[in-house]
């Protein structure tokens, strides 16, 4: 009898041991795969989900992912809580990036001309000016989000990591081609160059390769950890970008050729320094208060508005077409550090992360219904062109809704 009992608890201890060494080996490896990929696996509140293990420890069996993490780093539920602002953050742009496209009057009066659409629409030209912040909330992500792969893979690998973006790239490049086929454009080497350094009908693609050999800048300078040149450098290319774009007429006495402003974007000019300042914030820690970041905005949105109402005004550089301008680094910033304050109940943390997990689709794809809509409905007024926002904004969602689960597209639309 003592024997069989003896023999009862050995098993029992052994049982209980060996399957607390197994949930803590679970645990840290789930914690590591988050670590690398620098987004929560499962929601924060997911609980150790073994049977044998709450049978055997009904006290530990609610026990949260975070409380096993380094004392040091933020819990797991704050880190998704923070990832879910930054992915709802990235909706807001996106619709911001919509609104440029749409409620901008330059395409819609005195033929296109866009000094004088300005002049006779100031309040759509406002709507445009404010709307910048979202490209440059986008390369801050960015950089925020990649900086941990940059830091642990090594070129190879992280040129691999990124080539997708390429890939997808090309592949939205092609789908835009078709336009001009539909439009029956012949294909002139003029024309070929158009697309491929602007995506031609997509005019939203350069963000792709900008933002590819952005990141691929910051791996090259990720393991100095002295960030004093690297956003020295990044700051000296956004003015190069200034000066060849809205600036060229200050420096140049005349504006830039559109083939020039269209390479100055493409390439890495203007997104470097927005990408390493993600970098920079992720790398350090460092945190700025939600009253900081409000301040950052209004300053900042109040500077893009001066700044475009004086290029203008007085240099003939019409509002809405600034892709960038000096105001747009604490307008974009501003915008950045308050998504990483914005703590998110679960229902919105779930929205959050369904919409911003699809900000690279709705990014890319929100053109095409930008022009099938417009085919069969010309909106004039600003009301129209806020209706023409919204229909634009929800067409694109939905059809996003519906083809993200089919096989392959995930790919190319995340």
């Amino acid at each position: 009898m003592q024997t069989a009992r003896s023999e009862f608890f050995h098993k029992g201890s052994y049982l209980l041991t060996t399957d607390i060494r197994i949930a803590v080996k679970n645990v840290l490896s789930l914690e590591q795969k988050c670590i690398d990929m620098e987004r929560p696996a499962f929601p924060p509140c997911m609980m150790i989900n073994s049977a044998k293990f709450r049978g055997l420890c009904p006290s530990m069996s609610n026990m949260r992912l975070g409380s096993l993490t380094d004392p040091g780093r933020p819990h797991q539920d704050e880190v998704g809580s923070r990832l879910s602002s930054i992915d709802l953050f990235k909706f807001l742009a996106f619709c911001g990036v919509v609104s440029i496209h749409t409620v901008s009057a330059v395409h819609f009066t005195h033929g296109g001309d866009p000094f004088e659409a300005g002049l006779r629409d100031p309040v759509g030209s406002v709507v445009d000016q404010l709307s910048r912040f979202a490209v440059p909330f986008f390369f801050l992500s960015s950089g925020y989000l990649w900086f941990g792969r940059a830091l642990r893979y090594d070129m190879v690998r992280f040129i691999k990591s990124i080539s997708w973006l390429l890939v997808v790239y090309v592949f939205w490049v092609a789908v835009y081609a078709l336009n001009f086929m539909i439009d029956g454009q012949p294909l002139t080497p003029s024309l070929a160059l158009k697309i491929l350094v602007n995506g031609g009908y997509g005019v939203q693609l350069w963000f792709l390769p900008c933002l590819c050999s952005a990141l691929l800048l910051m791996r090259v300078v990720a393991r100095t950890h002295r960030w004093a040149l690297p956003l020295t450098i990044g700051f000296a290319l956004y003015v190069i970008g200034l000066i060849y774009g809205p600036y060229s007429p200050l420096v140049f006495g005349t504006p830039s050729s559109e083939l020039t402003r269209r390479i100055c974007r493409t390439l890495p000019i203007s997104a470097f320094l927005f990408v390493m300042i993600g970098a920079w914030l992720k790398s350090s820690g460092r945190t700025f208060s939600p009253r900081t970041a409000i301040v950052l905005i209004a300053v900042g949105a109040g500077l893009t508005l001066a700044e475009g109402s004086v290029l203008q005004e007085v240099f003939r550089v019409p509002m809405v077409s600034n892709d960038a301008l000096l105001s747009s680094i604490p307008f974009g910033v501003g915008v950045f550090l308050l998504s990483l304050h914005v703590r998110l109940g679960t229902r919105w943390a779930d929205w959050g992360r369904a919409l911003g997990s699809m900000g690279l689709g709705l990014y890319l794809l929100h053109m095409e219904f930008v022009y099938l809509i417009r085919a069969y409905f010309w909106p004039a007024s600003l009301v129209e062109r806020l209706a023409f926002l919204l229909a634009v904004i929800v067409a694109t969602t939905a059809t996003l809704l519906i083809v993200d689960n089919a096989r392959g597209a995930t790919r190319l639309l995340r």
